[in-house]
């Protein structure tokens, strides 16, 4: 799940108004982490503290933003794989989850543009027949460009 923010409301109660240390050990707490996303994270922090309530409201939009771009890349990913045969999507799909980027590489003479290594002749046929294989080195998906 991706952080969006958070609302503090009220007093601890743990003592009066204005000299209640639990309540400022909280404020001082919530201090830091919104500055700890500010300047760790890079990520643009709105807040807004009620003074009369003591409401905080917390909310980072540069997590929001970040939503909005992978919502974004996943609506072109959907409209390119229409043009793309499901076994090689799939392919492409479970590659994904790897932390290896980027997944897909063109074919340099022989070799795998990722890693240079030669692929095997078993390899170079099945390019040609199924349009896409798999580097037996860095285990790219590696394609011949029509």
């Amino acid at each position: 799940d991706v952080f969006y923010g958070f609302e503090e409301q009220g007093h601890t109660g743990y003592g009066e108004a204005g000299n209640d240390v639990l309540c400022a050990a909280i404020s001082s707490m919530t201090m830091l982490i919104i500055n700890a996303i500010e300047v760790v994270y890079a990520s643009n922090v709105d807040y807004t503290i009620d003074e009369k309530t003591t409401d905080i409201k917390v909310i980072a939009r540069g997590a929001i933003e970040e939503e909005d771009e992978k919502k974004k890349i996943k609506k072109q990913l959907d409209a390119l794989a229409k043009d793309i045969a499901p076994n090689i999507m799939e392919k492409y799909l479970e590659k994904r989850k790897d932390p290896k980027f980027p997944i897909v590489y063109e074919l340099s003479g022989k070799h795998c543009s990722a890693c240079g290594t030669e692929l095997s002749q078993l390899e170079l046929a099945k390019l040609k027949t199924e349009r896409i294989a798999e580097c037996e080195n860095c285990r790219r998906l590696i394609f011949i460009k029509e």
